[in-house]
């Protein structure tokens, strides 16, 4: 979780600075509900190679049925909802502030680079799996 909360302050921190926008701290959640969404498609994606029957629960029963009728919106809810629990009562900004405020120029930017690395390589990984086991599987 420690990765997730750096990646929340970052994106709430520029948010924040950049636009002088007080809901920086709602972009950072959103951020970190999609990267938590894809890591969960990943691993379904996963145990559908590794088990046949997980690729039907997860997949063949829910083939030609959007968002809400899949039931994936459940999981989305439940997952924004524990995002938005810890960052707004228990993680704040305030508190990650105090922890990577005064970090040095060149750590940042270290960090930055891999965060891009991680969202690049965490959706086309992501994306490639889904294609190959829709099309090839």
């Amino acid at each position: 979780m420690k990765y997730f909360d750096y990646l929340f302050y970052r994106f709430s921190d520029y948010y924040i600075r950049r636009w002088k926008d007080d809901t920086g701290t709602m972009y950072g959640i959103g951020i970190v509900t999609i990267m938590l969404l894809i890591h969960l498609v990943f691993i379904k994606l996963i145990l559908a190679f590794a088990f046949p029957s997980a690729n039907e629960f997860f997949f063949e029963r829910n083939e030609g049925k959007n968002f809400l009728e899949s039931g994936a919106i459940y999981t989305a809810i439940i997952v924004f909802g524990l995002v938005l629990l810890r960052y707004l009562k228990f993680q704040k900004i305030e508190k990650l502030e105090l922890k990577w405020k005064d970090e040095n120029t060149l750590t940042r930017k270290k960090k930055a680079w891999g965060i891009a690395l991680y969202i690049f390589l965490n959706l086309s990984i992501t994306i490639g799996l889904s294609i190959y086991r829709r099309y090839y599987f």
